[in-house]
This record gives structure tokens, C-alpha cells and sequence, in this order.
């Protein structure tokens, strides 16, 4: 939605809130009758979201903070006001894509991050939590610039490796899709790829043989498989 150029607002928060709590038993949205001033706060957030006059990344941390102690729904706030950064970053064009995870920063630092979000409320002084907050923002652009980094190593690897092997340029294209989906079946490839679907088990077997993937299900059909050496790249400490 916000590449069709929509912007972020409460409407598109819930909706991403329902998509989030889909298949549990928590409700979709804010209770009927809110708390007393949640509705107001709410409407001030929104008003909000579109600030423009202050420090972006200020805007931000104010944001985030807002939506997380407003709490309007039962249950995935904080999932939610996460998200919210990564919304506003693409929104106003600072990344292409949601890149900078602060969740990683925020749990690795839990207690301070909760005790700043009830003493802010309660005191006023955002210092503290600004100061928290952009240092968080420092800390996991350099750890991304480094796993960005190890991503273009890891498949510059791959890419030597079966050029040296004389592959087939669909098993090269699957290699470098992965990147991209590194998730996949013979099934999604077959789309992915745009060919036949003996073609993209083919690719699969080439590259579970060369280590790049790893089938997941244990099963004869409907199998899936996993790029692990991309995620280690991402995901390991």
C-alpha cells in the first residue's frame, strides 16, 4: 500500500494488526468502548504520523513510543509499534525497503527499553529515551552495513562455485533467487524462475547436492527447503 503511495495511518495499523493476529483468538481491534482518552490519543498518533517540521528520526522515536504506550489493542502491540518504524522509514523514501530491525536492539536491551517507556510517560523527559533509542539506530545500521555485507560475499561464493561447476544458468538464477525467497519449493521456483516445474526440481537437486539448500519437511511430496547460509548470514549472532 505504500508503494501505491498510501501513507501510514490508523487504518492501515489495524489492518496490519489483523493480518498479525489472523488464526489466533485475539481480537482484531481495539476494544468497543475505550479506555478513557484512548480514542483521543489515537487520533492525536495519526495527526502525528504526519509531522514534518521535527528531525525525522526524532519523529520516529516519538512515534514509537506513542503507539507502545497507547497499547490499544489486547495483545501484538508491540509487534506493532516495531513495524511502525520500519512503515515510516519506507514511507518517507530513508530505505527502499524495511532493513534496520531495531526488535534485535530492543530485546538485547529489554528492561531498560521497558523502563524507559513507563518513565518517559510518566515524567515527561524524553531525553532518556531518545538518547536509548538512536543509539539503537547507530548500533544496528553498523550491524546491518555487516550482514548486507556477508550477504554479497555469501553469493558471490555461490555464484563462483557453480560457474566452476559448469551449471546451468537456471541453477545459477535459482542460487541468486534464493536470496530473495530463501524459502522455497519446487513449486514456488517453478514461479519464481518462470520455468517448468522438472526444471526447478532440477535446480533444487543441484543445489541441495552443493549444500545452498536444505529440505525442511522430511516428507516425499510438498517439500520445502531453506537457505541456511543465508540465514546464518542475517540472523547469527
Amino acid at each position: 500500500r505504500l508503494s501505491d503511495g498510501g501513507t501510514v495511518n490508523l487504518e492501515l495499523l489495524r489492518d496490519i494488526h489483523e493480518r498479525l493476529m489472523a488464526g489466533t483468538d485475539i481480537a482484531p481491534a481495539p476494544p468497543p468502548t475505550p479506555v478513557a482518552g484512548m480514542a483521543d490519543a489515537l487520533d492525536d498518533l495519526e495527526v502525528f504520523l504526519q509531522e514534518r517540521s521535527m528531525p525525522f528520526l526524532i519523529r520516529l522515536a516519538l512515534a514509537h513510543h506513542q503507539l507502545a504506550v497507547i497499547n490499544p489493542f489486547p495483545k501484538g502491540n508491540g509487534r506493532l509499534s516495531r513495524l511502525l518504524i520500519s512503515l515510516l522509514m519506507v514511507e518517507r523514501g530513508v530505505l527502499p525497503e524495511p532493513m534496520l530491525h531495531l526488535s534485535v536492539y530492543f530485546e538485547r536491551n529489554r528492561d531498560r527499553y521497558n523502563e524507559l517507556l513507563i518513565s518517559t510517560s510518566r515524567t515527561g523527559n524524553f531525553d532518556p529515551w531518545l538518547t536509548f533509542f538512536l543509539r539503537g539506530v547507530a548500533e544496528q545500521a553498523a550491524d546491518a552495513e555487516v550482514r548486507m555485507a556477508g550477504l554479497v560475499e555469501l553469493q558471490a561464493a555461490q555464484r563462483a562455485v557453480l560457474q566452476a561447476d559448469s551449471a546451468s544458468t537456471n541453477v545459477v538464477r535459482a542460487a541468486e533467487h534464493l536470496f530473495t525467497t530463501p524459502y522455497v519449493s519446487a513449486t514456488s521456483l517453478t514461479t519464481g524462475l518462470d520455468v517448468t516445474f522438472p526444471t526447478a526440481q532440477a535446480c533444487i537437486k543441484t543445489l541441495v547436492k552443493r549444500g545452498m539448500l536444505v529440505e525442511l519437511t522430511g516428507g516425499k511430496r510438498n517439500r520445502i527447503y531453506s537457505a541456511e547460509a543465508i540465514f546464518d548470514a542475517v540472523y547469527s549472532d
